[in-house]
């Protein structure tokens, strides 16, 4: 089974604090971590590609590759502490949880919820148009 971002439980603690500027923030700090984490991905990516096309030194890449590849992790890392926050806001509030798998930072589980994240913002971006309608 894949695991899944669930929107419901987002909607609702949206809903649920709603007048808590406080609380608000770190649900948006959560999902803009999503995003930055995305973003790590494609420029480290992008990057590689510039080196497997002759446009990078290799000299430039064993410098740079590393220090991308470090921004990376620490913003999957961030990631995962967020969805953990945002499933533990779930849980106080009795709802189902946010991230529907096993929180943690070890391989493959970190994996698994990269994709959920991943397949979140990809969504978000598909429902621009509608707002999610």
């Amino acid at each position: 089974m894949e695991n899944k971002i669930n929107t419901e439980t987002l909607n609702r603690l949206i809903a649920l604090y709603r007048n808590d500027a406080g609380a608000l923030e770190a649900i948006t700090d959560a999902l803009d971590s999503f995003e930055k984490y995305h973003q790590a991905i494609y420029k480290l990516e992008n990057q590689r590609r510039l080196y497997t096309q002759g446009a990078m030194s290799p000299e430039t890449y064993r410098v740079l590759i590393p220090e991308l590849d470090v921004i990376r992790t620490r913003n999957h890392n961030e990631v995962i502490s967020q969805v953990s926050m945002l499933n533990r806001l779930a849980e106080k509030n009795s709802l189902s949880p946010f991230y529907d798998g096993i929180v943690s930072k070890e391989p493959p589980i970190r994996t698994h919820i990269a994709d959920a994240v991943l397949a979140f913002v990809r969504q978000v971006i598909a429902d621009r148009i509608t707002g999610g309608r």
